[in-house]
């Protein structure tokens, strides 16, 4: 598997992790998304500026699957969230340092990660006038009437 980094546009993506799930939005979509834990993992490390690479030497050890699998599923996985834009290849070239997990403790059992979508709220994320703020606040001011 390639060396791979990637990074999120947080101008476009708000994302907010609760407990065993991650909630994205894609601001420019309107569409959002509900990852769960494996997932959430996942997506945490990316938007921290892990490589691909780093997630398979960083998780797999925490999960009884074979690495193969591991690496079919993670690869998969990280194509979805291009698909949905929530992550974008790294302009970077070079790595950030990523924290290692121990792997003390018994393996968990590996469950597939999951991006689910979500499209019953995309009108009202696309009409929400917050996405249109400048830099001199929103509502903007009027400069004089001539």
């Amino acid at each position: 598997m390639e060396l791979n980094t990637f990074t999120v546009d947080e101008s476009a993506v708000v994302f907010e992790r609760y407990d065993d799930e991650t909630i994205a939005i894609n601001l420019n979509t309107g569409i959002y998304y509900t990852l769960n834990t494996t997932a959430a993992d996942i997506f945490d490390l990316l938007a921290a500026g892990c490589s691909v690479t780093d997630l398979i030497t960083i998780l797999q050890p925490k999960y009884s699957d074979d690495l193969r699998r591991f690496e079919s599923e993670l690869s998969h996985f990280v194509s979805e969230l291009r698909r949905a834009a929530l992550i974008e290849p790294s302009q970077a070239n070079r790595e950030r340092p990523c924290a290692q997990t121990s792997a003390d403790g018994p393996k968990l059992s590996f469950e597939v990660p999951v991006l689910k979508v979500h499209e019953d709220l995309q009108e009202l994320f696309l009409l929400d006038p917050v996405h249109e703020v400048s830099a001199e606040g929103w509502p903007a001011p009027q400069g004089p009437q001539t």
